[in-house]
């Protein structure tokens, strides 16, 4: 009888090992966890193995530290901003504002022909007391919020494309769920 108990002992410890075994596969070591990025010299992102957030991704070397826009938001389906029924599909609103654009590039005028266009296309509920005029600061700036300045962050494939259209120049950003979820947005840089 004392034969059976051993190899039972056995067993049993053998299972309990393996049921440890198990219950750490799961879980990560700190040094085996996905090391954090953090941005190094020269705007490289490197490795930091710490779990701290991550840092703002470089500029460009040309980029200023605010831009200040003027914006037209054509609605269309998908976008959040517009009362308009039937909205345009985004297809129509982007050939709207393709042709604003052709308009505005041979004006005389670009800031005042924008503002007579943002206040009778745009969708954006504030074009009527700012006329559209958005500022925004570049990573590493801080927004100065009591003159209405917001993160490049707020507005992310707007702020990509300002940051590098030179002053006067007007661009069209396409409805994007994630980073343009407004509408096709008609872009002029004026500072």
């Amino acid at each position: 009888m004392n034969t059976c108990r051993q190899p039972v002992s056995l067993v049993f410890l053998a299972l309990l090992f393996a049921v440890a075994l198990c219950a750490s596969c799961g879980k990560k070591e700190e040094s085996d966890a996905e090391p954090k990025m953090q941005n190094g010299s020269a705007g490289s992102s490197q490795p930091t193995g710490k779990k701290d957030k991550l840092k703002a991704p470089a500029r460009g070397p040309n980029e200023p530290d605010r831009v200040t826009l003027k914006l037209l938001v054509l609605p269309c389906e998908g976008g959040r901003l517009g009362l308009v029924e039937p909205r345009p599909t985004s297809f129509e609103a982007r050939a709207l504002a393709a042709s604003l654009k052709t308009s505005l590039e041979t004006s005389d005028d670009v800031s005042a022909e924008f503002d007579t266009l943002a206040l009778q296309y745009s969708a954006d509920p504030d074009v009527k007391t700012s006329k559209g005029i958005r500022t925004l600061t570049n990573w590493g700036v801080e927004p100065d919020t009591d003159n209405h300045e917001r993160a490049r962050a707020a507005m992310p494939a707007i702020a990509d494309q300002a940051f590098k259209m030179p002053v006067g120049s007007i661009a069209i950003i396409d409805l994007d769920e994630k980073m343009n979820p407004l509408g096709i947005v008609l872009v002029f840089r004026s500072k």
